[in-house]
């Protein structure tokens, strides 16, 4: 994926890993979610996570609030700022995505890699959930 990479540095101002936290937090209900859930969804470590939130939150993309569950917690929520970086990065995204993958597949191919990739996000939806609410309730 160095090609999306370069790409969205070159033509969008922005990381590859900032756009996937921004993708994760502009689909999470009210634009936010805890750090421990983020980083599960984002695929990072949580110390990978916080400097990329780190990062964000000094471009104003971002910002954390204390978690009103657990005072140990953070959240991270996406700003009005953040959405607007977004909206300037994904046709970049899309268009490179589509560059990369798509232009090789025929319609039914991808059709069908669209319905894969559906069924891996249920899987990867509900492998967070749990392990999200076992933390929760362990903790």
């Amino acid at each position: 994926m160095e090609y999306v990479d370069r790409r969205l540095r070159h033509e969008a101002r922005i990381r590859s890993a900032h756009h996937t936290v921004l993708v994760e937090l502009s689909e999470a209900p009210g634009r936010r979610l805890r750090m421990t859930e983020l980083a599960a969804c984002a695929q990072m470590s949580p110390s990978g996570l916080s400097h990329v939130v780190d990062r964000l939150q000094s471009f104003g993309w971002v910002r954390r609030e204390a978690c009103a569950t657990d005072r140990r917690g953070q959240v991270a929520v996406l700003t009005d700022g953040g959405l607007d970086a977004l909206a300037r990065a994904e046709p970049v995204h899309i268009d490179a995505i589509r560059r990369v993958f798509c232009g090789r597949l025929t319609a039914e191919q991808q059709r069908e890699l669209w319905a894969i990739m559906e069924e891996l996000g249920r899987g990867v939806r509900s492998v967070t959930a749990a392990t999200t609410a076992a933390a929760t309730e362990g903790g």
